[in-house]
């Protein structure tokens, strides 16, 4: 738990029109998508390395601890999640979510612990005459950089539950091969649940569970080629109904007791 038992938390939150395009998004009310943000935030102030999502510091967050925290079932909480990546709020690095711009909006002065120590080490290294003076920042203009910055930073964080995702399936996804195959599908705008539908179809057509993400590579396209199908009809699909790669995804539950 982090000793600093409060965070800031800015008022103008209320009228970010991020909350509104996450509400319309995952299809929730904008008190709903801005409730759970707050929620984050509490647990990224209290986590062991604040604005980082710990449970402890060998323990970090999982979607299913995210969908818990939030309130959310594990399809809503996935969606919920990879807008607030689109939405630059959130990242996930090396599985573990972080809070964007929680250094910009927490100040480290805000913990007199920290701050103490702080200026201890600086009385110490006047004392010891090592005083290093710090170049004042030079801030760059807005290049088209910022647009493949969010890019990358969107298909990192995919590529990350993607990972999360085969290995809570006891499907290895750490070779080279395996990465590789996950960015391609990433890269190609497969989402989770094609991954999943991938899963289940690994199962019911072939002698057992895929070992390897890599082996995954041409269920998950083909469960993403048929969700990108229009209906046959010429008629948008009516509210509710599952498509292909859902109904698939709802037999990946029932193959794994898992929800």
């Amino acid at each position: 738990m982090s000793s600093l038992p409060w965070f800031r938390f800015y008022s103008e939150a209320v009228g970010d029109m991020k909350f509104n395009k996450i509400a319309r998004t995952c299809g929730i009310s904008k008190a709903e998508a801005f409730g759970a943000w707050a929620m984050i935030l509490c647990a990224a102030s209290e986590s062991p390395e604040r604005g980082k999502l710990y449970v402890t510091l060998q323990e970090r967050y999982t979607v299913d601890d995210v969908a818990d925290l939030i309130g959310f079932q594990k399809r809503k909480a996935q969606k919920y999640i990879l807008a607030l990546v689109r939405m630059d709020m959130i990242g996930c690095k090396c599985g573990v979510f972080f809070v964007v711009n929680w250094d910009k909006r927490q100040y480290t002065s805000d913990n007199s612990t920290e701050r103490v120590k702080k200026y201890r080490e600086k009385q110490e290294m006047k004392r010891s005459g090592n005083v290093t003076v710090t170049p004042p920042e030079v801030r760059g203009q807005n290049t088209d950089t910022d647009t493949d910055d969010r890019r990358q930073k969107e298909e990192d964080a995919a590529f990350d539950l993607f990972q999360l995702t085969c290995e809570k399936n006891g499907i290895l996804a750490n070779t080279p091969g395996d990465e590789k195959t996950l960015l391609a599908l990433v890269k190609g705008g497969a989402i989770l649940d094609d991954l999943a539908a991938g899963i289940v179809w690994k199962v019911d057509n072939s002698s057992g569970k895929a070992l390897h993400a890599s082996q995954l590579l041409g269920p998950t396209q083909t469960a993403m080629s048929k969700r990108l199908q229009p209906p046959k009809n010429g008629t948008r699909q009516r509210s509710g109904e599952l498509t292909e790669a859902e109904k698939l995804a709802e037999q990946r539950k029932a193959v794994y007791g898992k929800h």
